[in-house]
């Protein structure tokens, strides 16, 4: 290989890399960034109200788990904030808000 084939092929390298397309916008990644930073905040909180369900309700772990997430969220502005920018996309997380609230009278 030659000088000029090194050149060219560094000239190559250095070249900027398109992006690859992604499959999610701006603003759902926002929404699911800061779902999954109040999840994370808050994920003591989530494990014991995960617990208090399986004991006290009998639920499974994963519905268990999952009512907790929401349970706890509800609680918290970061949280409620989150689950308001991510049940504008998701159908199953507003249904199951909807079931906490009146499961709460």
């Amino acid at each position: 290989m030659g000088i000029e084939d090194r050149l060219r092929k560094l000239e190559r390298r250095l070249q900027p890399k398109p992006t690859p397309p992604t499959l999610i916008g701006a603003h759902t990644r926002r929404a699911i960034d800061g779902f999954v930073a109040a999840l994370l905040a808050h994920a003591r909180e989530i494990e014991d109200e995960a617990a208090a369900r399986r004991t006290e309700h009998g639920e499974d772990g994963k519905g268990a788990l999952s009512m907790a997430k929401i349970s706890v969220l509800e609680k918290h502005p970061d949280g409620r904030a989150a689950l308001d920018a991510v049940c504008a996309a998701y159908q199953p997380l507003r249904q199951r808000r909807e079931e906490l609230r009146k499961e709460r009278g």
